[in-house]
């Protein structure tokens, strides 16, 4: 459950800029909505009401006799402002929260987590 929630939190929950009708100047609000992944292929869905969802994919270290596995948690997100976010996030009945602050740069997403770390996402296409 652990490596579920720390990807979560980690990628940010995170954030893709739905080209539909986005204006280039719409802003962090616009810009999030949609599907990113991250360098160890999480996912993370914004949707414009607030909703997101997470997709873990946990594969198993070489050698291993365990199989891959993925998780999928499901949560809401809302502003602070326009740089930081509040996410909350169902895992095995337990509800988890943070903040994250975000950066947007065209097709790159870049969160860090209350803890520090930091995750960079690309716009799923």
């Amino acid at each position: 459950m652990n490596i579920v929630y720390r990807a979560i939190v980690a990628i940010g929950l995170i954030a893709g800029l739905s080209v539909l009708g986005a204006d280039a100047h719409a802003g962090p609000k616009q810009d999030i909505i949609g599907k990113w992944t991250g360098d160890r292929g999480a996912t993370i869905e914004f949707q414009a009401d607030g909703k997101l969802a997470v997709t873990v994919r946990k594969i198993p270290r070489p050698g291993s006799n365990a199989k891959p596995e993925t998780k999928t948690a499901t949560g809401s997100y809302a502003w602070v402002d326009d740089a930081s976010l509040t996410v909350e996030l169902k895992l095995g009945g337990e509800i988890k929260k943070d903040t994250l602050k975000i950066k947007l740069d065209g097709d790159t997403l870049t969160t860090t987590d209350s803890r520090g770390t930091i995750e960079t996402l690309k716009r799923t296409k």
